[in-house]
C-alpha cells in the first residue's frame, strides 16, 4: 500500500497502520495478521494501533542513548551466534526492554550485532554494528530475528524499481500523476 504525496514516514503513521489493518480485513484476512516496520514507524501509536487491531509487530527501533546503554549491559553469555558470511560475526540477544517513556511495561528487545567488514572504516571505531528491534510475536528469538531481517528485503526490491523503471520520480504530490507516470513506464 502506497501513501500520497511525498509521506514522511511517521507522518501519520497511527492512521496508516489503521488503514492497512482495515485493507487487510476486508480484502478477506481472518487469520493473525504481522506487520514488520522500519525505524521510522518506532512509535507509541504505531505499536498501539497495531495491538488495538489484534496485529502483531516487528518495529526496528531508533538508536538512542537509552538503548545503547541497555545493549552495552548485555552480557556476553546471553549473545547467540547466528549463520553469517563472515565466520563468527553476527550474534543475536534478547532482553526485556522499556520502548516508551510512559510504558508500564516491558517489551522484547531483540537485538542483532554483527561484525563491520575487516578493513572497513566501520572496523576503525567499533567492534560491532547493531540492529534492534521490539516485538510483542511469540516465538524463537533465532527465528524472530531472522524474519525481521528479511523485511530488508522489500527495500532492495523498492531500490530496484526505482532504479530501472521510472520509479525514480515518484512520488509526485497527486496520486492520480503517479499512477499516470507508472502506466506509461
Amino acid at each position: 500500500m502506497t501513501r500520497e504525496g511525498n509521506a514522511n514516514t511517521a507522518r501519520g503513521a497511527g492512521e496508516f497502520v489503521t488503514q492497512v489493518i482495515n485493507n487487510a480485513r476486508a480484502a478477506g484476512a481472518t487469520g493473525e495478521i504481522t506487520m514488520r516496520f522500519d525505524s521510522g514507524f518506532f512509535s507509541r501509536a504505531v505499536r498501539d494501533t497495531a495491538s488495538q487491531g489484534n496485529v502483531r509487530i516487528c518495529i526496528t527501533t531508533r538508536m538512542s542513548k537509552r538503548l545503547k546503554q541497555v545493549i552495552a549491559a548485555i552480557p556476553e553469555e546471553t549473545w547467540t551466534s547466528i549463520p553469517y558470511w563472515l565466520e563468527g560475526g553476527a550474534d543475536v540477544a534478547e532482553v526485556k526492554y522499556r520502548a516508551f517513556a510512559r510504558d508500564r511495561q516491558d517489551v522484547r528487545l531483540i537485538v542483532g550485532r554483527t561484525k563491520p567488514t575487516p578493513g572497513s572504516q566501520l572496523a576503525l571505531f567499533r567492534d560491532y554494528d547493531y540492529h534492534a528491534f521490539i516485538t510483542d510475536r511469540q516465538g524463537e528469538t533465532l527465528f524472530l530475528e531472522a524474519d525481521h531481517r528479511a523485511h530488508a528485503q522489500i527495500e532492495l526490491v523498492i531500490k530496484d524499481l526505482k532504479g530501472g523503471s521510472g520509479w525514480n520520480h515518484v512520488p509526485s504530490r497527486y496520486k492520480n500523476a503517479n499512477a499516470v507516470w507508472l502506466a506509461l513506464v
